[in-house]
């Protein structure tokens, strides 16, 4: 049987993901504001540099920009896939609490019989009585199962969306950094052109490692998303159900 979901767990997940998007939200603000702050800076001293020099430093910063602007861009789609990622998780219990627990709760019925008398039933009558209660049992507990797999698999896809998320808060927080790191004032902008180049590359390498951790992620994504076919298969699993149907003859 698969394990159970618990319910800690999901619920620090979603605390990451909440943590993760203001994170987010902080981490594109922080790029941005110190992006405008560079190119102010250049745009305030650039009187002090020659033709070729701000040539160079505007190249710069395009590249700089379009760098960012991707690595926003992953930010600003996982924001706003974040209500559906937060519903996986609220699901994933809610459908335990909707169809395991009640589930269960049939299943001890069937096999505790509600006047003791019955143990003592013998014959044909208590043959067949026996023979529909065992399959009544088989069905619901099978369908309690199928319940916790779910719930599992609704937690799976979540908690993947969550890691996709922490990926690139660190991103946008590394990239923040490099930017904070930049000075421009009438000492540093003679070398500010060179000091936008290393930024631009250190930027870029974060850019690329990053998107190998996406690469990864998605791997697990997919395989995440394979084991729908492990559910179907289950829900095509008729062994304890007759026809696909639920058994009749129920023991209340």
């Amino acid at each position: 049987m698969a394990p159970d979901v618990d319910a800690n767990e999901v619920e620090s997940s979603k605390v990451a993901l909440e943590q993760a998007f203001d994170s987010l939200r902080k981490g594109v603000d922080s790029c941005v504001d110190n992006f405008n702050r560079i190119v102010e800076g250049v745009n305030h001293w650039s009187w002090l540099m020659g033709p070729i020099p701000l040539w160079f430093i505007h190249n710069h910063l395009d590249d700089l920009r379009k760098t960012l602007t991707e690595a926003i861009g992953y930010a600003e789609k996982v924001l706003q896939g974040g209500v559906p990622v937060f519903s996986l998780f609220q699901t994933s219990i809610d459908y335990l609490n909707a169809a395991q627990g009640p589930v269960s709760d049939i299943s001890y019925d069937i096999n505790t019989p509600q006047d003791d008398n019955l143990n003592a039933w013998s014959g044909a009558a208590s043959s067949a009585y026996k023979q529909k209660q065992a399959a009544q049992k088989s069905a619901t507990d099978k369908a309690a199962e199928n319940a916790v797999v779910i719930s599992k698999w609704l937690f799976d896809v979540g908690k993947t969306n969550v890691a996709y998320a922490v990926e690139i808060v660190k991103l946008l927080v590394d990239a923040g950094m490099e930017l904070v790191n930049v000075t421009v004032d009438a000492a540093s902008i003679i070398n500010i052109q060179f000091a936008l180049d290393k930024l631009a590359e250190a930027v870029k390498k974060l850019l690329k490692a990053t998107v190998v951790q996406f690469a990864e992620l998605a791997n697990k994504f997919v395989a995440t998303l394979g084991d729908s076919r492990d559910l179907l298969a289950r829900r095509n699993d008729h062994g304890a159900f007759e026809n696909g149907k639920w058994p009749q003859a129920v023991y209340r």
